[in-house]
């Protein structure tokens, strides 16, 4: 049975709201390890990046660095589902499906809307 609720992934969070859904990836034929993946991906904070590494390890396969960016360059849910703010260990970029280049434009747009979401909630605290 196919869920109703439509989901993607913004902050730590899944909000209805994208024309996303588990059952749309088993209809894409996304293996349980490329789901894993994705699901571990909308854990990563708007404006923020984590390793390869960082992903393998939270889905409870801490050698599968490889086969976690084999995944996401599956992603068919881009950049709904954010595999562009997972990077290499060593900080360098890292590849991306519509290219590095929109890759970098994307973590610096989230980053500033971050930033300012941040700076919003501040002022409503004091």
């Amino acid at each position: 049975m196919k869920n109703k609720h439509k989901k993607t992934c913004i902050n730590d969070k899944i909000y209805l709201t994208a024309d996303v859904s588990l059952a749309d990836a088993e209809a894409l034929r996304l293996s349980h390890f490329e789901r894993a993946v994705l699901r571990a991906i909308c854990a990563i904070p708007l404006g923020q990046t984590r390793s390869y590494q960082w992903v393998a390890k939270r889905i409870g396969k801490p050698g599968a660095s490889q086969a976690v960016g084999q995944a996401l360059k599956k992603n068919p849910f881009a950049p709904l589902v954010p595999c562009h703010r997972v990077i290499r260990a060593s900080g360098d970029i890292g590849g991306y499906a519509q290219g590095e280049k929109n890759k970098r434009e994307l973590l610096a747009f989230e980053k500033t809307i971050a930033q300012a979401i941040k700076k919003i909630k501040n002022r409503s605290r004091a």
